[in-house]
Formats: C-alpha cells, sequence, structure tokens
C-alpha cells in the first residue's frame, strides 16, 4: 500500500500520509451511508463494528471488481 499512496500523492503533490488520511475519511463517510447497500457492504467487512483499515477496503474493493461483484456502493 505505501507505493499506491506514495504513487497517488506524488500524482497530487500532496503527502502519503495525506493520502492515507483522506481515505480513512471517507471510509467514515461511507459507513454512515444508510442505504441498505451500504450497509450491508460495511457489516460484511466490519464484522466487529470497528472501522476497517483503508488496506481491507482497498482489498474488498478489489476483489469485488475482479469477481465481478460490484454494486453501487
Amino acid at each position: 500500500m505505501k507505493n499506491l499512496y506514495k504513487a497517488i500523492a506524488e500524482e497530487n503533490k500532496t503527502t502519503p500520509y495525506e493520502v492515507e488520511d483522506q481515505i480513512k475519511i471517507a471510509i467514515r463517510a461511507a459507513m454512515n451511508d444508510p442505504s441498505p447497500e451500504a450497509q450491508l457492504f460495511w457489516k460484511q467487512l466490519s464484522q466487529n463494528g470497528k472501522e476497517p483499515s483503508p488496506e481491507d477496503v482497498i482489498n474488498a474493493v478489489i476483489a469485488q471488481i475482479v469477481n465481478g461483484t460490484v454494486s453501487a456502493v
């Protein structure tokens, strides 16, 4: 993930830390989406109710893309 954050940071003229921080902010906002589809995604990803790491979210989205199961979340 460090290389991914670094590449995104360079492209956006910021730091890898800021990229990761912005991803965490986006995760928190997305977890508050009340739609059933969104809540199902977050419940499956974070069964203990805690905020998942950016790495866990990115890997889950990649898995959905690879498996062709991406929803409108």
